[in-house]
């Protein structure tokens, strides 16, 4: 808890302890923004355009968003567009009703944004930058699908809109933080960070597929592609071509092409990463690729 204190004759200042300021890596004369929403504050750190791989015109950027205009659905994919494509700020006109069904939309899309009105049917939708680390978003977005796989072999009536939905904020995330990160990386930086955005247009395209044909596959079919999209990831994590090599074999076998045909293609997808990688770095020397000389 602090205590606000008067400073001037119209001022009211705020004192921070010193362990957060040096962990955000905050000072005096640091920029930070405010934002206010009604009913409570909050205090952000300004982050450079650098950061995020932008200019500073870019950064100042501010979409405009209709939605008396255009309605609902149209803002909402103008807002993800934006959030993916590094905007920290977007304008939107809208009366309460509308603006209150898109935020129960965007919320089922993004993470990390706060709503602020600034009257007259106006508000700023702001994105919160928070540091995190890409392979983590990656983890999780794995960790979704196959808890939505599982879910779909016990038929235990789990809602895959649940999964839908928080895999949709990872994925957007993580394109979000990639885009950025690309943008300022250096070329040893940039190939590990594709080989994540293609692990998770792959995730993607398997989740989409899951949800229109999961519930009608066999349990046991199920299981095998669970066990295949697994090792596929892991292949990938752990540069280890010779099990993508596996999974590849496998997946081409026809009694799993019979029940899915789509999705074996998508793992198979995964496991070329992984090749691709070996190839790109050499990191694991393998016999298939670097076969010694006599």
């Amino acid at each position: 808890m602090r205590k606000l204190m008067k400073l001037g004759t119209a001022s009211t200042a705020l004192i921070l302890p010193k362990k957060w300021l040096e962990d955000l890596g905050l000072s005096p004369g640091s920029l930070v923004d405010l934002f206010f929403d009604g009913s409570s504050i909050m205090v952000a750190p300004r982050a450079s355009p650098q950061a995020h791989g932008q200019s500073q015109q870019e950064n100042n950027m501010q979409i405009f968003v209709d939605i008396l205009k255009d309605g609902v659905d149209v803002g909402v994919q103008e807002i993800v567009a934006a959030y993916v494509e590094g905007i920290t700020r977007v304008r939107v006109r809208g009366d309460e009703q509308g603006i209150s069904r898109l935020i129960m939309e965007l919320n089922k899309r993004i993470t990390g944004f706060l709503l602020v009105s600034r009257g007259k049917e106006l508000y700023d939708i702001v994105v919160s930058e928070f540091p995190v680390d890409p392979q983590h978003l990656l983890s999780r977005a794995i960790k979704i699908v196959e808890e939505y796989m599982h879910a779909l072999t016990k038929k235990n009536g789990n809602d895959p809109e649940a999964f839908q939905t928080e895999f949709t904020k990872v994925y957007n995330a993580t394109m979000r933080l990639v885009r950025g990160r690309i943008a300022m990386a250096s070329p040893e930086e940039t190939p590990p960070l594709l080989d994540i955005l293609s692990m998770m247009e792959k995730m993607k395209e398997l989740m989409t597929l899951l949800s229109i044909d999961g519930n009608n596959m066999p349990a046991v079919a199920l299981e095998d592609l669970s066990e295949l999209f697994r090792a596929a990831t892991r292949a990938v994590t752990e540069n280890n071509v010779k099990k993508a090599l596996k999974v590849i074999q496998f997946c081409r076998a026809p009694e799993r092409r019979a029940h899915a045909t789509h999705m074996c293609n998508v793992i198979i997808g995964l496991a070329e990463i992984a090749i691709r990688r070996c190839v790109r770095d050499r990191a694991c020397r393998c016999k298939h690729f670097f076969p010694k000389v006599s």
